[in-house]
């Protein structure tokens, strides 16, 4: 263990990659850096941070770096069904906040021998009766990111869980999402109009009636920021994203039956003046155990039931 922006960190490294992950602070992996093209993936803030994460606290600027789990939810509102309906999940969940317990002295054998480097962590629900469970492994090229959830009641469980990897960007980038996603549904209102509103990938008219091309990442705008989803089940579990200028490509891939939904977060400025992309691979869609159930993009964790899934995150250079 050693430091990461002031906070203590687990370092795991192979001939590809270094990654920090703060357990204390969510079990948030703080940085990826690739050696391969010696640079850092995953956008940072400068500086250390501000303060330590704090439960049920908006989810601020500090925190927009990185990769969190936003898990059961991301949008705070109350649960949709009993016996919870007084609890809230909080923004952007509950796991992102709390300190997660290092589990890797419980791995088995075999899975410390498969991989250059492992960490692995656990963290309970404070309002909910759930166990989430992550392991970390560099496995040559590629980092592996494995999930179990647990529903430990005797109830249904609405959740939605996401990737919340944020990236660093720049102007001209190429969005790469999976082949056949022709459609969004708007989840966040101002650039792409109200909630719910359906547009055509890549190219639509934004709510000036301005034609954009969602695949290109445009220059950076003090007003601009969206965040949308693909409307119907990914077909096939990769989103890319695209350096003409350098040939670099950051690629995400997972199993697309167990993350069926695909969220993507472009800010361009308008939220605390970033400039950062999240690929968000999910369980549900729309940002909340709700919006999911009312556009059919929801999941629910069965009672006394787990469930479990991956994503792998690799880069990649044509020069």
């Amino acid at each position: 263990m050693t430091n990461y922006k002031s906070e203590p960190a687990d370092l795991l490294e192979n001939d590809f990659y270094k990654a920090a992950i703060l357990k204390q602070r969510g079990a948030k992996i703080a940085s990826i850096f690739s050696k391969s093209i010696q640079k850092e993936l995953l956008y940072q803030v400068e500086g250390n941070y501000d303060s330590p994460a704090a439960y049920d606290t908006p989810f601020g600027p500090d925190d927009s770096s990185g990769f969190d789990d936003m898990f059961p939810s991301i949008n705070p509102e109350a649960c949709p069904d009993a016996p919870w309906k007084n609890s809230h999940y909080p923004d952007h969940g509950e796991v992102w906040s709390l300190p997660w317990q290092s589990i890797t002295n419980q791995l088995s054998p075999d899975s410390r021998t498969s991989a250059d480097a492992v960490a692995a962590y656990r963290v309970y629900g404070i309002r909910f009766p759930y166990a989430l469970m992550k392991t970390v492994e560099l496995i040559e090229d590629k980092i592996r990111f494995s999930y179990k959830a647990e529903n430990n009641s005797p109830f249904p469980l609405p959740y939605l869980w996401a990737a919340h990897a944020i990236f660093r960007m720049e102007a001209g980038m190429e969005l790469l999402p999976p082949k056949g996603s022709i459609e969004i549904l708007n989840a966040l209102e101002g650039k792409l109009g109200k909630v719910g509103d359906t547009h055509n990938f890549p190219k639509t008219l934004n709510r000036n009636k301005k034609k954009i091309d969602l695949s290109i990442i445009p220059e950076k705008n003090p007003e601009g920021m969206q965040k949308y989803y693909f409307k119907d089940r990914v077909k096939e579990g990769i989103c890319s994203l695209h350096n003409p200028q350098d040939g670099m490509s950051i690629n995400l891939e997972w199993n697309p039956e167990k993350l069926p939904y695909l969220g993507i977060w472009v800010n361009e400025g308008g939220w605390a003046n970033q400039f950062n992309i999240g690929i968000e691979p999910a369980t549900a869609g729309m940002d909340s155990p709700t919006a999911g159930r009312k556009y059919g993009m929801e999941s629910i964790l069965k009672p006394y039931s787990s469930f479990e899934w991956s994503l792998d995150i690799s880069v990649c250079s044509s020069r």
